[in-house]
């Protein structure tokens, strides 16, 4: 079945706001991060509730729950929160375990804001880092229950995606085309090199008839991934990782 999902060369993914003909923009496929941030988390809902794991999985709830709640707030800023491995190492070896409950230290907590000093970071247990979370949560608004509406029936509910950018099964593969092509289309504009274009790709993808296959826990956003690291809960090897990880 030839599919029938919005992309507009030029214009974010996911808002289709104009892009800026900067090759370094990025994300380089999305307006702001923000963008970027909306159309993974539409992948993981997506994908979370074909699999069946949103059903049956309570983690997967509270993944999902925890990154609409960073959507309303405006965003996860994933790379500013990334503790380097060395400052991990240290957090780890000072503080040994959770320093509110002292049960074993599984992941790093920011005390505020996002600075990656030591003196900002403290050791947790994932039962307290997840309980710290949850104070910061506060109940939606009128305006923000319904984006979160329209996000679910407009872009999740659909059995085929209605954006390019919400396709969970192929994005990563389109969006590894994509993103170099605009990138060199932007680069060469001035000296008349004309490579193919994205309107070219589109069309050649939209062309395609393929067969949805069964869903792989292994690809992008796999909430699965365990570990002693994080940041905020949400770091490099917590329970949140992997529903986080950047796909570009």
């Amino acid at each position: 079945m030839t599919q029938s999902f919005r992309f507009e060369p030029d214009r974010c993914a996911n808002c289709f706001q104009p892009l800026p003909d900067d090759e370094k923009h990025k994300p380089a496929l999305f307006c702001t991060e923000l963008c970027n941030s909306i159309a993974k988390d539409v992948r993981y809902w997506r994908k979370a509730l074909r699999n069946g794991s949103l059903q049956d999985d309570a983690e997967t709830r509270l993944v999902l729950h925890t990154r609409i709640a960073h959507l309303l707030g405006g965003g996860y800023n994933a790379v500013a929160r990334t503790i380097p491995a060395g400052v991990r190492a240290f957090v780890f070896g000072r503080d040994e375990v959770c320093v509110q409950c002292g049960a074993p230290g599984q992941e790093i907590d920011h005390i505020e804001g996002d600075s990656n000093d030591p003196e900002n970071l403290q050791l947790l247990c994932t039962d307290c880092h997840r309980a710290k979370t949850a104070t910061h949560f506060v109940p939606a608004t009128e305006e923000q229950n319904a984006f979160v509406d329209r996000l679910e029936q407009e872009r999740v509910m659909p059995d085929e995606p209605s954006q390019l950018c919400d396709d969970e099964m192929f994005w990563q593969q389109v969006e590894r085309i994509l993103r170099p092509e605009r990138i060199n289309r932007i680069r060469y504009a001035a000296t008349g090199f004309n490579p193919d274009t994205s309107v070219q790709l589109v069309d050649q993808i939209r062309a395609l008839k393929y067969r949805r296959p069964g869903f792989d826990d292994s690809l992008e956003d796999d909430h699965s991934a365990r570990g002693l690291d994080d940041d905020s809960g949400y770091g490099p090897d917590s329970y949140f990782a992997k529903a986080m990880a950047r796909d570009d």
